[in-house]
């Protein structure tokens, strides 16, 4: 009787394993008919972005006091990518996250410059992923010099 017992629990525990390696590999492979998911970093069209606005600092505040706060993050965001890619004549990184970006904020030369790519960076990544955006007064210092004023001095 106890063999019996041993051997049922055994069986038990063989299923009970085989129903939990069946449902992880449901959450982990993705169903054929699933679409990608949307990329997090500001950057919603990765493959077609539309081009910069000429004075990104005036459609950022545009969009800003326009109450469209994640939007004007997202467009100061994607200028300060674009812009720092340049500066270090990066090719376009579509796949790049925000840590990626703060890294190679590292490798400005400026410092003054790297510091406001970090900031920016910070700031988008509090609102995009904490929904806490910096007041006003911290938009117009994002917004003050370079790289939201592309011919600004930093």
């Amino acid at each position: 009787m106890f063999k019996g017992l041993l051997w049922l629990g055994l069986i038990g525990a063989v299923g009970a394993l085989a129903w939990f390696a069946w449902r992880w590999r449901r959450r982990r492979v993705p169903a054929a008919d699933e679409a990608a998911p949307a990329p997090l970093h500001g950057l919603a069209n990765a493959e077609a972005p539309s081009p910069l606005p000429a004075d990104l600092a005036a459609a950022t505040r545009a969009l800003w006091q326009g109450q469209r706060r994640r939007e004007a993050l997202a467009l100061l965001y994607r200028g300060s990518v674009e812009r720092t890619a340049q500066l270090l004549q990066l090719p376009p990184a579509v796949g790049a996250t925000e840590a990626d970006w703060l890294r190679q904020a590292a490798a400005i030369a400026d410092a003054e410059r790297a510091q406001r790519v970090v900031a920016i960076v910070r700031a988008w990544q509090f609102a995009a992923y904490a929904g806490r955006y910096p007041d006003d007064a911290a938009i117009e210092r994002l917004l003050s010099g370079w790289p939201a004023q592309s011919g600004a001095s930093a």
